[in-house]
């Protein structure tokens, strides 16, 4: 089954637009959106076996909405959306196999292990490891899993413009809490500092960059 993201796109839009409305009423549901999301997205490759490399499309709307999640406490762990692609990306390869180029990657993996012994070492005792480890090897082991699956593969220019277009799907559910949650710009802006009032609560620097 072919994602048509493109013809769907103003029902689409509507739909994220209500999304970032409804959990600005109901906090809670945005937990609720982030498990039907990696479980979805998990159905939804497994029911079309990745024929369509069905993974990418997952993959980067989480990306995108990772953001509105950490606004709105929405994830179940701090790193939801690199483990969430990192298994997204691993059933990618089950399903379609890695090519030979992909042996580069795997030895950049294999890099990073040096690392995680060196910190278990050098970890004041003071210091969560388990969680200070994850947070500084989860982004290169996200990366360069992504890259073994990626290696190789031919994308067209369509399927890329569509794998753009549904990145762009989240930011209507940021802009939509944004608009709702920040108070009049008269009573919070009133240096040149970031400010948290007029970023959803979650950081401006982050926030931006998304929106950009």
């Amino acid at each position: 089954m072919k994602l048509d993201v493109r013809h769907n796109y103003l029902t689409l839009i509507v739909i994220h637009i209500a999304i970032g409305g409804i959990c600005f009423l109901i906090p809670f549901l945005s937990k609720v959106v982030s498990l039907i999301l990696f479980f979805g997205g998990l159905w939804y490759v497994i029911k079309n076996q990745n024929r369509n490399q069905e993974v990418l499309y997952v993959a980067s709307y989480i990306t995108a909405i990772e953001v509105f999640f950490r606004m709105t406490n929405g994830m179940h762990f701090s790193e939801y959306g690199k483990y969430s692609i990192i298994i997204l990306m691993v059933l990618g390869m089950f399903y379609s196999g890695i090519k030979k180029g992909s042996m580069i990657y795997v030895f950049f993996l294999i890099l990073l292990i040096p690392g995680i012994l060196v910190g278990v070492q050098t970890l004041r005792f003071d210091t969560n490891i388990r969680k200070a480890i994850a947070f500084n090897i989860s982004g290169p082991a996200c990366l360069g899993i992504s890259a073994i699956y990626c290696v190789g593969r031919n994308i067209t220019f369509e399927k890329i413009k569509d794998i753009l277009t549904t990145m762009t799907l989240p930011l209507a559910t940021v802009t939509t809490y944004i608009f709702l949650f920040t108070p009049s710009v008269k009573n919070v802006v009133t240096n040149t500092q970031s400010n948290f009032e007029a970023s959803g609560g979650y950081g401006p620097n982050q926030v931006s960059t998304i929106l950009d």
